[in-house]
């Protein structure tokens, strides 16, 4: 009898090609023997397993390329940049040896189509696609609690995706009462444990003042309301590698509320007039908040609007400015 034997299969782009072995398991008097169909012609039995290998090769070939088959969604920006979504495919898609597959390929079809840079979102749950995605050359970009952006630049010159933010924006308030009285706190922890104007870092969607806002408030149980911007300081260091930090010192108007300091963030809080703040040590009052209230006197002498906010719409979009009058 002549039988089919798999030697070895081998994975070529999309096609799966089998090497097989004829045998026979009979003598050699039973090789090339026939056979006659109901009132047809002879048919050679090594040909009809030949013509079954054939339906197996070009069946597992369909198979594959289904699994191949590409479903990332393609967004595509003005720059010749494409941004996909390790989300858009199934699960078996993302098992590593079909995924490394799948990515080659579209790498391939974006090199053709002249793509510049490619942008992949990972959710934490894909996180096993990670080293194939390192191995073809991606790069990380950045992240969130939940996901992961990578990235790899396709032509043969010097990158030019933009890098992810690396400033820090905080917001501190310089808070007036109807006795022109200042607002001040001392931090728990930290560097300077001296008095300083309350204050901290900007929250995602938040605007400058609604930062100022909610950071005085939590702070020190006072309500207040933005005036202006009176200046800012930049830093190109912070507590992040390669992270650079704005502080907006806000003028603004107490509106509300009673003295009640934090029980995780602050030591103390208290309202001080002028001269009480001027009898401070300055190891209790840094020069940096003093020259704030200097600029603060000239800003209330000069009788103008200083740095004050505007809103916009520009491109489509609602935008907040800031004009110095």
């Amino acid at each position: 009898m002549t039988t089919i034997k798999i030697v070895s299969q081998l994975l070529v782009g999309q096609s799966c090609i089998l090497f097989i072995r004829f045998d026979d398991s009979l003598s050699s008097t039973s090789r090339g023997r026939s056979v006659r169909s109901a009132g047809g012609p002879k048919r050679n039995v090594n040909n009809a397993l030949i013509g079954a290998a054939i339906i197996i090769i070009f069946s597992v070939r369909i198979v594959t390329c289904e699994k191949m088959k590409m479903n990332f969604k393609e967004r595509y920006d003005i720059y010749g940049g494409v941004t996909v979504s390790a989300s858009d495919l199934a699960d078996d898609q993302k098992q590593a040896d079909l995924f490394s597959s799948i990515i080659a390929e579209s790498l391939n079809k974006w090199r053709k189509t002249n793509i510049k840079g490619v942008w992949i979102r990972i959710e934490i749950k894909d996180s096993q696609i990670i080293p194939v995605l390192v191995e073809k050359g991606f790069e990380f970009h950045h992240t969130q609690p939940n996901y992961l952006v990578m990235t790899k630049w396709l032509p043969d010159t010097p990158s030019t995706l933009p890098r992810y933010a690396h400033t820090v924006i905080g917001v501190g308030g310089l808070v007036i009462d109807s006795e022109n009285r200042i607002l001040l706190m001392k931090e728990k922890r930290g560097r300077y444990l001296g008095w300083k104007f309350p204050g901290g870092a900007s929250e995602p969607g938040e605007s400058i003042f609604d930062t100022a806002v909610r950071e005085v408030f939590e702070e020190t149980g006072i309500r207040a309301a933005g005036k202006a911007i009176l200046c800012f300081r930049q830093l190109n260091v912070s507590q992040y590698e390669n992270v650079g930090d704005i502080y907006f010192m806000c003028l603004m108007d107490a509106i509300g509320g009673e003295i009640k300091a934090c029980p995780r963030e602050t030591a103390d809080c208290k309202w001080f007039t002028r001269p009480e703040i001027e009898l401070l040590p300055e190891n209790e009052f840094h020069e940096f908040h003093c020259e704030i209230l200097r600029r603060y006197d000239k800003w209330k002498a000069s009788g103008r609007r200083g740095c004050h906010i505007s809103a916009l719409q520009f491109s489509g979009r609602n935008c907040k400015m800031f004009f110095i009058d």
